[in-house]
């Protein structure tokens, strides 16, 4: 009988309300307090705050009737439905049955957190403890920590006695609870307090140790070796060259020096006595020209020696860099001021075989020295590209060469002259020649020619094979 008198004024209650609206959900939080009911299919979407009628200065439901994860239906109006306020004044809350169990709490982004947008949602948190405060006494108990996370400090309310030593500052703590916006004096959202119902929902998070295990330092120490052994077999390698480099520099040296004491001074000897003997009176004209003819070839002679020795005193190539090579010998010819050269020589391998190095540097020397001797030439230009061009043109064509291939071009603006007609060895003249020899023992393809106003040489590498 005193149920159903119950019931009935509940209805003359719930009529007489004019305002009086019905809500549904799942209990997500419960205190002292107020509730916070989520939608009972989406527990993680933003809920609603429950505010408790108070009659007679007691608790009409208090919340030791109620449990996270229980269905309730609730009688009441609604007091702000704001995004960051969203709350609702109970009159009645019936419980309904329970879902099986929570889903996991979201752990949010703290800058999302900080914004207040997940308000009255469920979420866990991870910090370290800067700061514990507890206030009341009993069931009325309430204790304020600060946790420090990324930087920031973030506010949480646990409604229950805590542990001051266990989450003492300094501990790495994990707390499970909903989010509440805190409000300023003027209304307005300035932050979020995460409100956790009991000390249940705090978990003291230990750092993990790190244990090297047997297996775990064998093999950190087989990768510890096999770095070392990579390490000191290119330490090796890298001594083995450099001794390798420094030895073949040396012994360049000692056959320079051999070159300029012996055959540079034979061939200089001769010549004075050969234009000695010219001068004697009663030698026959056919005398005569030989011995002219012989003081030019070893002119000749003493030039190509001199200029030999220069080339094995010069160690420029020697680390096989011909793209620093050539740009050296550039510059070292327009100090002089006596010519003008000029280089486009970027596409040429900064590495490749030593002696194919040498042998295109003193390539491009010959060039340069019968350029200004027979030609009178004033300018030089030393080009480089990965592609053949067109012989009279100059265009290019789609003849590219594949690996580290270049096509070599070394032109100047003198008279023009035909290979065919030039003195060879016979007379004394060993340039061409030298030129020719060096490139077909490389597997080089060279040829003399003009490319519009322009006079030169021109050398196909192919070094397809080659790294």
């Amino acid at each position: 009988m005193k149920r159903i008198v119950i019931i009935f004024l509940s209805l003359v209650c719930f009529v007489s309300e004019a305002r009086a609206e019905a809500l549904r959900g799942v209990v997500t939080f419960a205190c002292e307090e107020f509730l916070v009911v989520a939608p009972e299919r989406k527990p993680h979407y933003r809920g609603t705050l429950v505010k408790l009628v108070m009659e007679n200065g007691e608790r009409a439901f208090g919340p030791s009737h109620f449990e996270s994860g229980e269905k309730v239906r609730i009688q009441g109006e609604w007091v702000d439905k704001t995004i960051a306020q969203r709350t609702f004044q109970a009159a009645l809350v019936e419980k309904a049955g329970r879902i099986d169990e929570l889903p996991e709490p979201i752990t949010p982004k703290l800058s999302d957190y900080r914004k207040g947008w997940r308000s009255l949602t469920r979420l866990r948190l991870e910090g370290v403890v800067k700061t514990f405060v507890s206030e009341g006494e009993g069931e009325n108990t309430r204790t304020h920590i600060v946790l420090k996370s990324e930087g920031q400090r973030l506010a949480v309310c646990v409604w229950d006695k805590v542990d001051g030593e266990m989450f003492a500052p300094g501990s790495r703590v994990s707390a499970v609870g909903v989010s509440r916006t805190v409000l300023d004096d003027k209304g307005e959202a300035i932050a979020n307090e995460l409100q956790v119902e009991s000390a249940a929902d705090l978990e003291l998070l230990a750092e993990k140790p790190v244990y090297f295990t047997t297996p775990l330092l064998v093999c950190l120490a087989a990768i510890f070796g096999v770095v070392a052994l990579c390490l000191l077999i290119a330490y090796i390698r890298s001594r083995a060259q450099r001794s390798r480099l420094e030895a073949v520099a040396l012994d360049r040296q000692r056959i320079a020096g051999e070159l300029h004491d012996t055959l540079e001074q034979y061939f200089a000897g001769a010549k004075l006595l050969m234009t000695g003997a010219m001068k004697i009176d009663g030698v026959p004209e056919r005398a005569l020209l030989m011995m002219r003819q012989s003081a030019d070839m070893m002119a000749s002679a003493k030039r190509e020696t001199r200029e030999a020795v220069m080339n094995l005193r010069s160690d420029t190539a020697v680390n096989g860099n011909l793209k620093e090579a050539v740009r050296a010998l550039a510059a070292a010819t327009n100090e002089k001021k006596l010519l003008r050269v000029k280089t486009n020589v970027s596409c040429l391998p900064e590495k490749m075989d030593i002696k194919a190095a040498n042998d295109i540097l003193l390539i491009i020397r010959e060039a340069m020295t019968n350029a200004v001797k027979h030609g009178k030439a004033k300018n030089i230009l030393i080009v480089a590209d990965s592609v053949v061009r067109d012989e009279g043109s100059g265009r290019r064509d789609e003849n590219r060469l594949s690996g580290n291939g270049f096509v070599l071009r070394i032109l100047n603006d003198g008279s023009p002259f035909d290979p065919s007609t030039s003195l060879g060895p016979e007379a004394g003249h060993f340039g061409l020649a030298g030129m020719r020899e060096r490139a077909e023992r490389n597997g080089f393809k060279l040829s003399f020619g003009t490319e519009r106003k322009w006079t030169g040489v021109k050398m196909i590498c192919d070094l397809a094979g080659e790294q």
